[in-house]
């Protein structure tokens, strides 16, 4: 038995990642795929106890429609209609192992003794493997081998109850959901894919083609359009077209990082190199693509490969010969006469970059005898290389040169240029770009006065057609110039522009006001004060804050010609400039009077604190009632089920990134993530996403049956003690749970509830959960922000 599980180790180990060693917290792990008419499922067990369960008392599954024609089903629409593909699926008995004709006999012995020999505990001798499966119990020994003897054989997975067929009234481009479920230890475990039946064969290798090198064959073929189906292939060969021979150990994958002799493979390229007895004799091949189930695809096209000879041993020079106005001429060495036998021919090659970009600029070949070229129509500069191509179809680049024309025009002098400082002295230059295809930048001139010398600011070019200058306040000047050149490639540079002149900027702040007097007062808090009498002033502000507050509010703001607020009211206890009597309440308030000038400095008093004198008033609540009411909310099940399917899509297709983009998109358009949610859910991996929506998802879920939504309606009659209309009147409510400790709640302004007739009121609480008691107590606030006594106690428990 070990020998025959030895043979198999190679297959065993490509399908390991898609089913049966992976850690998941998942205790199945579910792949489909769609051949023919049928849907082919497979799944295996990442628990080895919940495998040994199944096996002993079986496992359902069922299958529903998840998206038909036009419309996609609710959760009770598809499991109403569900069809039951399996009650009780389990392995196979040894009876059925030895009677049922299998495709390979010795695997269905080998799961026979898996399955029903107790007695036997497979090992393997080879000590890679085993490290690397690192077996420490002879449950999970067993489990991994059935894994793996299912990923060789579907006849095999499906004796092991790790498999099905599923062909019973499919209908293509129909989006199905299998559910998969057991019991284990009195709890159910129930797991769901989703798969879209796309009815028809499986397609070939296409885009395959071959490459000849010295004594060897270099294959490369595109999987984009196929990779969904295969998970590798076998590659076959030929000398005549008529017997082919399989040449792969092991079913050929992509490799990350794949070189051909010159340049990286681009993604979902896969490429396969073999040896050749000799050149110069044609060899054939053809490829199979490999399914996730052991199924082999069609065959490819043939493709025809013939070895060549290596490549010479050359280094082509080149160099520039000579240049003018108009040209340039280049000239090229390093290739001795035997080697001259097997040119074909020279290119030439452009770029504006030394390294990269480079674009042909000969159409016509330069015959393999020529060993000069002149060019012209040439930008001003510019990147050379040459191209060799032998008989054989080797290519050799020469070294890049540099490649300029003469110039003395130096460019245009920079216009429009204009500057604007702030009070920190941060100063920024801006000019009109130049459009000379050889400018290499400017260089920017700062001076005191207009006819001064001008320094260079930087003492290098500048790429942009702006800077920002710092003018330090340390430095006592009134006004600064500036003035702006180009340069180009050839160190030509242009007059300089005319100079523009800024201001120093202003940041002095203004004479402090003062505050000579505050007062509480009847009528509210009294201020005497001298503004600042600096003539650049713009504003002066009154500010206000109470201790709880980090930020200012402005209470009263004027400017110079608003006489009133410089003139002093006098009364019997004093003289004042304004009363502040806007919205105070009995607590302790801070002032400040601060002084803006026209270029945004500030000064201002210390500020001071000044409790109001406040006539308090208080009403009456005479009753406070209520009810709740509870009702199915819909919403909360259907994202549950979206939630889910983005899930399983996800799973399916973890490195699929515009599945993954289409699947976050939807959630987004429900409602179910927000926008910032989505944003970082957009640069994580395919297994990073499923986990943050797993967690997510248990944020949304109910306990079965309880998807109804509750609210309280709560109704209350106050009477205030003065005369207010029902808008000038607040309310504040207080709320316990479940007999917890009575706190501050909700501050429900005018439009927050409803006035009913007869200083009768309603609100209702939407922040409730069916079957806890809510208790309740309510306090008016009015506009003077003076408050009423807090009401009697009510409770209600929606239900």
């Amino acid at each position: 038995m070990i020998k025959k599980f030895k043979y198999l180790i190679a297959l065993c180990m490509l399908f390991v990642w898609s089913f049966g060693l992976s850690q998941s917290q998942d205790k199945i792990r579910i792949q489909s795929i769609s051949v023919g008419d049928s849907v082919m499922l497979r799944w295996s067990f990442t628990d080895p106890e919940a495998w040994l369960f199944t096996k002993n008392y079986g496992l359902k599954i069922r299958r529903s429609v998840y998206v038909g024609a036009a419309d996609t089903f609710s959760y009770q629409q598809r499991w109403n209609n569900a069809l039951v593909l399996a009650d009780s699926i389990k392995p196979f008995t040894s009876q059925q192992w030895s009677t049922y004709n299998f495709t390979y006999p010795e695997r269905a012995s080998a799961a026979d003794s898996l399955l029903n020999h107790s007695e036997f505990v497979p090992v393997m001798d080879d000590p890679a493997f085993k490290n690397a499966i690192q077996f420490e119990k002879s449950l999970q020994n067993r489990h991994a081998f059935v894994e793996l003897m299912a990923n060789i054989d579907f006849e095999i997975a499906q004796g092991m109850a790790l498999g099905l067929i599923d062909s019973d009234s499919l209908t293509n481009n129909y989006e199905y959901q299998y559910e998969f479920s057991f019991e284990m230890y009195g709890r159910t475990y129930v797991y769901t894919h989703n798969h879209k039946h796309t009815a028809g064969n499986l397609l070939p290798v296409q885009f395959l083609t071959g490459e000849g090198v010295n004594k060897g064959a270099f294959l490369q073929w595109n999987e984009s359009l196929i990779k969904h189906q295969y998970i590798g292939y076998n590659v076959y060969k030929s000398e005549d077209q008529n017997t082919w021979t399989q040449i792969n150990d092991a079913p050929v994958v992509k490799t990350v990082g794949a070189k051909t002799n010159e340049t990286t493979l681009p993604d979902n390229v896969i490429y396969f190199s073999d040896s050749l007895a000799q050149n110069d004799t044609p060899y054939y091949y053809r490829l199979r693509g490999i399914t996730a189930f052991g199924i082999l695809g069609p065959w490819s096209d043939t493709v025809t490969v013939t070895g060549k000879p290596s490549r010479m041993d050359i280094q082509i020079q080149l160099q520039v010969d000579s240049e003018t106005d108009s040209s340039v001429r280049l000239n090229w060495f390093g290739i001795t006469e035997e080697d001259e036998a097997n040119v074909d021919k020279f290119e030439i090659f452009m770029s504006a970059n030394a390294e990269t970009g480079y674009e042909k600029i000969i159409h016509d070949p330069i015959g393999p005898a020529l060993r000069e070229y002149t060019l012209t129509n040439l930008p001003i500069d510019a990147y050379v290389v040459i191209m060799m191509f032998d008989i054989h179809g080797h290519y050799y680049k020469s070294n890049s040169v540099l490649v300029q024309l003469k110039d003395s025009i130096p460019p245009a002098t920079p216009v429009g240029i204009s500057a604007i400082a702030d009070k920190s002295g941060e100063i920024r230059i801006n000019w009109v770009a130049n459009t000379e295809q050889d400018l290499l930048g400017y260089r920017l001139y700062r001076s005191n006065g207009r006819g001064d010398s001008y320094v260079d600011v930087l003492g290098e070019n500048i790429n942009n057609n702006y800077y920002t200058d710092y003018l330090s306040n340390k430095e006592l000047i009134d006004s600064v110039f500036y003035a702006v050149l180009a340069t180009d490639y050839r160190g030509n540079y242009s007059p300089r522009s005319t100079p523009v002149g800024i201001a120093r900027p202003d940041a002095v702040p203004p004479s402090d006001p003062v505050i000579v007097g505050v007062f509480p007062g009847r009528e509210g808090v009294y201020f005497d004060w001298e503004p600042s009498p600096d003539r650049d002033v713009n504003y002066h502000q009154l500010q206000r804050r109470t201790r709880d507050e980090a930020n200012w509010v402005d209470i009263v703001t004027f400017t110079p010609s608003q006489t009133e607020y410089y003139e002093k009211t006098v009364f019997p206890s004093g003289s004042y400039n304004y009363i502040d009597n806007f919205n105070l309440t009995r607590q302790e308030y801070e002032y400040r009077l601060i002084a803006r000038d026209f270029s945004g400095n500030i000064s201002g008093t210390t500020s001071f604190f000044v409790t109001p004198i406040i006539n308090p008033i208080a009403g009456r609540f005479t009753r406070v009632w209520g009810n709740s009411n509870c009702y199915i909310d819909s919403t909360k099940f259907e994202n549950l089920i979206t939630l889910s399917g983005a899930i399983s899509q996800i799973q399916q297709n973890p490195n699929n990134s515009d599945s993954i983009t289409q699947s976050l998109m939807n959630l987004l358009l429900n409602n179910i993530i927000t926008g910032q949610q989505y944003g970082t859910l957009m640069t994580q991996q395919g297994y990073q996403i499923n986990q943050w929506l797993n967690d997510h998802m248990s944020g949304l879920a109910v306990p079965e049956g309880d998807l109804e939504t509750c609210d309280n309606i709560i109704k209350w009659h106050y009477v205030p003690e003065r005369s207010e209309a029902a808008r000038n009147i607040a309310f504040e409510v207080y709320r316990a749970v479940n007999d917890y400790q009575f706190e501050f709640y909700k501050n429900l302004r005018y439009e927050d509830f409803t006035y009913l007739s007869d200083n009768q009121y309603e609100w209702k609480d939407e922040d409730v959960k069916k079957l806890k008691v809510y208790s309740y107590k309510l306090m008016a606030v009015h506009k003077d922000q003076t408050r009423s006594k807090m009401s009697e106690m009510m409770e209600l428990k929606p239900y």
